[in-house]
């Protein structure tokens, strides 16, 4: 199967993350950067190269994802990791965290729904679902995720002395020092359990946005579907 255009951009993209990624951690270790931040620096360009996972998805499962949807989970990753962590918005504008939980809820929605399609495509006739089901599976699929991405920040946290659930008092990113005083008791959970409350905010609202255009919704999938066989 010739490559097409998405695919080409993908692999375009992947190339100026590679050279970036490696441009980037040569500088730190030329400025003499070492320790937690040139392995957070690191980390950061791997995370990015995770948009390779469509190709990958088309080539080995035959599954397509719709090229909006990689858009906007390509510019959500460079938003946090890039503009977020490595450029400052984080501390040069406080409310950046915030805003991207909520766009994450959003997001999560439509990729549980997309997969949703994607686990029923196979059938010969278009799944119908429970258009009440089917909101409370969206909100709890973006919670779930919500919930693992909190695993994955302690985690770091914990084997490499980060700061990505933002549990010390003397400082809001996401490198630390020996110096940074730590968070104590219900204070140090706040980070997590707004960063889960801000995802609610986001997925809530599009989850009742699938609930109240279900039905056009349904009806667009089962025209895909029957484009599809034909």
């Amino acid at each position: 199967m010739e490559p097409t255009k998405f695919d080409r951009a993908i692999k375009i993209v992947a190339l100026l993350i590679v050279v970036m990624a490696v441009i980037h951690v040569l500088w730190l270790i030329y400025q003499g950067t070492r320790g937690s931040r040139l392995i957070f620096s690191g980390m950061q360009y791997v995370t990015l190269l995770l948009i390779i996972v469509p190709s990958l998805l088309k080539k080995r499962l035959n599954i397509e994802m719709p090229w909006i949807l990689f858009t906007i989970i390509v510019v959500f990753c460079f938003s946090g990791l890039i503009l977020g962590d490595a450029l400052n918005m984080y501390q040069k504008l406080p409310w950046w965290d915030d805003l991207l939980h909520i766009e994450s809820g959003v997001l999560l929605v439509a990729i549980g729904l997309w997969l949703l399609r994607v686990a029923t495509a196979e059938n010969d006739k278009p799944v119908r679902f429970n258009k009440w089901v089917l909101a409370i599976y969206l909100v709890m699929f973006s919670l779930g995720f919500a919930t693992f991405w909190e695993v994955i920040e302690f985690s770091l946290d914990d084997l490499f002395g980060f700061n990505t659930q933002q549990f010390m008092a003397t400082t809001t990113g996401s490198i630390v020092v020996k110096t940074d005083v730590p968070l104590c008791g219900h204070a140090a959970l706040c980070d997590t359990m707004m960063d889960l409350s801000y995802t609610l905010i986001g997925a809530v609202p599009a989850a009742i946005y699938c609930l109240i255009r279900h039905d056009k919704i349904m009806a667009r999938y089962e025209k895909m579907k029957e484009g599809a066989r034909k």
